[in-house]
């Protein structure tokens, strides 16, 4: 009996300081708001749920366009490459890019002032899986943010590239948190 107090107390520190830092570990994947990118989700945390043999989630976001130009979005029957970047270190590595179809519709126009609202719809395969798209990592819980590409500033279908690529700071969303399962 008293060996036992004796271990219990031994150890109740230890558990204590385990149950602080499993909450420090979860506090490190938050972000405070960024109201700089003209990308801004509707949200700063957002939840993968399981589906079948993956992952699946929506993040809806909404983009302003204040650049004073029309902005142009090229797609395919209306799908365009909004892919999701993590943090890693001081940069951003890709994290999941949609697989997307061939094929050249006219441009998803932005004017000046207007505002273009969009659901990312994500979904991922379990990493090292034989379906795309997945994940690049196992877990996939970060902050991450998304990225455009086909995001131009003028287009001429009769080219290619189809015009000049809009800056990459004006194509990329504010930091969130992706959650898992």
């Amino acid at each position: 009996m008293r060996v036992e107090r004796e271990i219990k107390r031994e150890f109740l520190p230890l558990v204590l300081m385990g149950a602080l830092l499993a909450g420090a570990c979860d506090s490190l994947l938050s972000v405070d708001p960024d109201p700089e990118p003209a990308m801004q989700t509707d949200g700063l945390e957002f939840r993968l749920r399981s589906a079948g043999s993956g992952f699946e989630g929506e993040i809806p976001y909404s983009y302003f366009n204040d650049s004073g130009s029309r902005i142009y979005l090229v797609n395919c029957n209306q799908q365009f490459d909004a892919r999701l970047e993590r943090k890693s270190g001081d940069g951003w590595v890709l994290g999941w890019a949609p697989v997307m179809n061939l094929c050249l519709s006219a441009p998803i126009i932005i004017e000046p002032g207007g505002v273009f609202r969009d659901t990312l719809r994500v979904y991922a395969a379990r990493y090292g899986s034989n379906s795309a798209p997945q994940f690049q990592f196992e877990n996939p819980e970060g902050i991450y943010r998304i990225r455009w590409e086909g995001a131009l500033t003028s287009f001429d279908p009769d080219q290619y590239p189809f015009g000049e690529p809009l800056p990459l700071e004006r194509r990329t969303s504010n930091r969130f948190v992706l959650k898992g399962p």
